[in-house]
């Protein structure tokens, strides 16, 4: 069985039509994010921004929970397994730390702004 170029088109179209249909699944559950009130911009290109590293918190906090589940689990006894959960564990809250962090970005840019801007006001 051989395909033409049309088949092999049309099965490729599919496939990324199914790649872009997953991908979506993961866009909405980032926009749906909940971002706390007072660190929002007010800007809604920032705003969306940090919709994004919320969903990011919250999926990589959920990992981390359930690194550290396994982890206290009495089952496991392997060496290799325990650390390897432990590094795993370890990068999992460092990331939660870095995007909270960058969460915090904008809102400190823009308030940093804004007083530098009326403390210039005020030396003129």
């Amino acid at each position: 069985m051989s395909f033409d170029y049309e088949e092999w088109a049309e099965v490729y179209r599919q496939q990324q039509r199914s790649r872009v249909n997953g991908q979506r699944a993961d866009l909405e559950h980032f926009m749906q994010a909940e971002v706390q009130a007072d660190r929002l911009t007010g800007d809604p290109d920032w705003d969306i921004f940090l919709q994004l590293l919320q969903a990011g918190i919250e999926k990589m906090s959920k990992l981390a929970a359930d690194l550290r589940d396994r982890l206290c689990d009495p089952e496991v006894v392997n060496q290799d397994e325990l650390m390897h959960l432990k590094l795993r564990l370890s990068a999992a809250e460092a990331q939660v730390a870095a995007w909270d962090a960058a969460i915090q970005l904008p809102k400190d840019i823009k308030t940093s702004g804004e007083q530098a801007k009326s403390l210039l006001d005020r030396l003129e």
